[in-house]
């Protein structure tokens, strides 16, 4: 099952959605936006977007341009954890954060092994 597989760096899926929920929480929460104005931009509950955030519930592609949307980010890319794909732990909120600049050949590639993450888990 999905939710049992581990990609190469030694994520499990849940791991994926935990980790694409506390970059959303962190986006979110430093664009001064609480759950409840989230939600009602993207039409979810607000209880859907702390399952999210907690990793609990999974998100459709819509959904994911809906946020970047009501975020106000360039790119779907600014939520997605690259850190899955390098095996490293970015904790510190500074790495959770965007700047709203282009991104560089490093994250384009990084982004690159994401996009082919995500294909070989068939998502």
């Amino acid at each position: 099952m999905l939710s049992k597989f581990r990609h190469s760096a030694g994520v499990s899926i849940n791991e994926i959605y935990e980790m694409f929920g506390r970059r959303l929480a962190a986006v979110r929460d430093s664009s001064g936006m609480t759950q409840t104005d989230l939600a009602k931009l993207i039409g979810l509950s607000r209880a859907s977007i702390a399952n999210i955030e907690a990793g609990r519930q999974k998100i459709m592609l819509h959904q994911l341009l809906a946020m970047t949307r009501a975020l106000k980010l360039r790119s779907p890319s600014e939520l997605i954890p690259t850190d899955l794909v390098l095996g490293e732990a970015r904790t510190a909120p500074a790495d959770l954060l965007t700047t709203g600049s282009p991104l560089s050949t490093t994250q384009k590639k990084d982004l690159a092994r994401i996009m082919d993450a995500f294909e070989d888990l068939g998502i």
